[in-house]
């Protein structure tokens, strides 16, 4: 399925989930985010990627 014929209340349920997920692992993520070993991921997801609130 290609991204522009994929309805939107699939993209939806998808970013819900995501969410949930995230919700479920903060304190692990809000750990990782802050520490020495994320660096490297994080310079390189902000090298490709605008810099929004969700990143923040």
């Amino acid at each position: 399925m290609d991204a522009e014929n994929v309805p939107i209340a699939i993209i939806n349920a998808h970013m819900r989930l995501i969410a949930l997920n995230f919700q479920s692992w903060k304190p692990d993520v809000e750990k990782w985010l802050h520490s020495v070993e994320a660096e490297e991921s994080l310079q390189q997801l902000l090298a490709h990627v605008p810099c929004s609130p969700t990143l923040h």
